[in-house]
């Protein structure tokens, strides 16, 4: 399964198109194949979708045919169909990705790769390009579009002292999504939680694995769960990543019912039902 961008003006299309059908020209006005891409893509494909009105990153479908040529008044067209189109909760601003300070030096690493993209640089600084309709996303680019960590993004071997501490605790956080806390201490959990796992990031209470589940939207995804409660700690408080559990959303939400409940409990909870 290979991902793609589409990046396209949906106010010069037809309101029915966009998200749902990939169309181009089968070639640009002076004759070159410019859209071959769109003949690589394989039902399954996932495509992320950027307004260019906007600029904006809206969500993703899928792909479930490939590249076909039909005719549209006296030119030839490739059209692939579209589906389950998701759109994020709140688009993402392409401008604000590409002129991220700490997303430059990722942003260089893919451009001196020479991977095509829907972007370019110019006066040393990222923007997006004119041309290129439909571009490959690398693991790599898609990774700074959804804003993880450039380090975990690149795949880069990442020395973690495993006894750091980490500040939490101040007014300002709250249990669950509520309000901030430390990113980079859940990072590093579900890190050495791969280490030890063979790569896998499954639920410590269930074993529900996201990735094998969902593919693609599964990919790196667990909820990490504060052993003592964030709320109950001062200001001063230092957490380490043996304070972390990394639950599946449904036992997160089990786990909160009851305050300050036992994980142990949980898992009994699991077992019995299963076993009956």
């Amino acid at each position: 399964m290979s991902t793609w961008i589409e990046k396209t003006y949906p106010s010069k299309r037809i309101k029915s198109e966009f998200t749902k059908l990939l169309l181009s020209p089968t070639v640009d006005a002076g004759g070159r194949n410019v859209y071959k891409n769109i003949l690589q893509v394989k039902p399954l494909d996932i495509i992320f979708h950027i307004d260019q009105d906007k600029n904006e990153l809206i969500g993703y479908s899928m792909a479930t045919s490939c590249a076909k040529k039909i005719e549209i008044g006296c030119y030839d067209y490739y059209e692939v169909f579209l589906d389950n189109f998701i759109a994020f909760d709140k688009p993402i601003s392409i401008d604000k990705v590409l002129s991220e300070p700490s997303n430059q030096e990722a942003l260089c690493k893919i451009k001196e790769s020479k991977q095509e993209t829907f972007m370019q640089k110019r006066n040393g600084k990222f923007m997006i390009k004119q041309g290129g309709y439909l571009t490959r996303c690398s693991d790599e680019l898609k990774s700074i579009l959804v804003g993880r960590e450039i380090i975990e993004l690149l795949g880069a071997e990442i020395d973690i002292e495993y006894n750091k501490r980490y500040s939490e605790g101040a007014e300002k956080i709250v249990i669950h999504k509520k309000r901030e806390r430390n990113i980079k201490l859940i990072q590093d959990a579900k890190f050495k939680f791969k280490q030890e796992n063979n790569g896998r990031l499954f639920c410590e209470c269930c074993g529900f694995d996201f990735f094998e589940t969902y593919g693609f939207l599964g990919e790196d995804f667990i909820e990490g769960h504060h052993k003592v409660p964030i709320s109950t700690l001062s200001s001063e408080h230092n957490s380490t990543i043996e304070d972390i559990i990394l639950l599946c959303s449904n036992c997160h939400r089990m786990v909160h019912r009851e305050p300050n409940i036992d994980i142990t409990k949980v898992k009994q909870v699991i077992v019995h039902k299963r076993n009956y």
